[in-house]
C-alpha cells in the first residue's frame, strides 16, 4: 500500500500471473478524486480504470467528472456499474478483454470503485481469470492483496460463477475480439 493514500483506504497492488508485464492496483474513490492525474503518478500507473455511475462521481466532485467526460483513451476507462451490482455479462466480457489486453501489453492500471472493493474486486478476479488463474484462487488473491475485495453480492458471485475463467489469454495474446 502507498503511505500517502492510507488515510483514503489505501493504493494495494494485485499481482498478476508470470508472464503477464503489466501491473494491476485497486483503490477506492478517494485516491483518485482530487486529482486523476496526479494519483497516477505517484502510484506509477498510466490507466484509471472508474467503475462509478455518474450520479456517484458527481456527489463528490465535478472536476473529476469533466476529467473523465474527455479522457485520453490510453489513460482512463470510465466503465458504470451499479454499487454493489454488475454490468451486463457481454459489456462485462468486453471491459475484461480490454483490460486483459493492457495489462498484456504492459499498461499500469488503476481499478476503482466507491471503496475499492465490490467492482474492483470483481473486475480483478475476472482479469485473473483471463489469465488462466482459477476462480476460488482468484478470489483468494485479490482479497489476499486487497483485504475485503471481490464480490460483495449474490448478483456479483453469481457473475464470477458464470464468467469466471471465460476467454482464457496468455500474456501477448490478442484478447480484444
Amino acid at each position: 500500500m502507498l503511505a500517502r493514500f492510507s488515510a483514503a483506504g489505501g493504493v494495494h497492488e494485485i499481482p498478476l500471473p508470470a508472464p503477464v508485464p503489466g501491473r494491476l492496483w485497486a483503490c477506492g474513490f478517494s485516491v483518485v478524486v482530487h486529482d486523476p492525474a496526479e494519483a497516477l503518478s505517484v502510484i506509477g500507473a498510466d490507466t484509471l480504470v472508474c467503475l462509478l455511475e455518474r450520479p456517484e462521481i458527481e456527489r463528490r466532485s465535478d472536476r473529476f467528472a469533466g476529467w473523465l467526460d474527455a479522457p485520453d483513451p490510453l489513460r482512463a476507462h470510465w466503465w458504470p456499474i451499479e454499487d454493489h451490482g454488475v454490468a451486463d455479462d457481454e459489456i462485462t466480457i468486453r471491459w475484461t478483454s480490454i483490460l486483459a489486453e493492457d495489462l498484456a501489453a504492459g499498461r499500469r492500471v488503476v481499478l476503482h470503485c466507491g471503496a475499492g472493493l465490490g467492482r474492483t474486486g470483481q473486475l480483478a478476479v475476472l482479469a485473473l481469470g483471463r489469465f488462466g488463474t482459477g476462480l476460488e484462487e482468484a478470489i483468494a488473491h485479490v482479497r489476499r492483496h486487497r483485504p475485503g475485495a471481490g464480490p460483495q453480492s449474490d448478483e456479483q458471485l453469481a457473475q464470477l460463477l458464470r464468467l469466471g475463467g471465460h476467454h482464457r489469454v496468455d500474456a501477448g495474446d490478442d484478447v480484444v475480439g
